[in-house]
């Protein structure tokens, strides 16, 4: 997302999350989500536990692993953040 400077599920060379995820072993279900701005860890996951999509995501009782990174956007002053949820 940092590199094509766009905020999406779908990359420029991985495709969609479903297909990105299809070389994952999920163990039959993950979910993506996905932020963009100039704050922090404990306002990225304020925002996501407010959004009721974002929300079930996080709270979702399957989901035992995850892994979260962040790159800074060209201006360095914001961030893209990515969180993914798998069994």
């Amino acid at each position: 997302m940092a590199k094509s400077s766009s905020m999406n599920h779908s990359t420029v060379t991985g495709g969609s999350f479903s297909a990105r995820m299809k070389h994952v072993d999920t163990r039959g279900g993950a979910a993506e989500n996905i932020a963009y701005g100039g704050f922090g860890q404990d306002e990225l996951f304020t925002r996501w536990m407010n959004s009721p999509q974002h929300r079930r995501n996080i709270l979702n009782p399957s989901f035992t692993r995850y892994g979260l990174a962040s790159s800074p956007a060209k201006d360095g002053k914001r961030r893209y953040w990515a969180l993914i949820l798998a069994k």
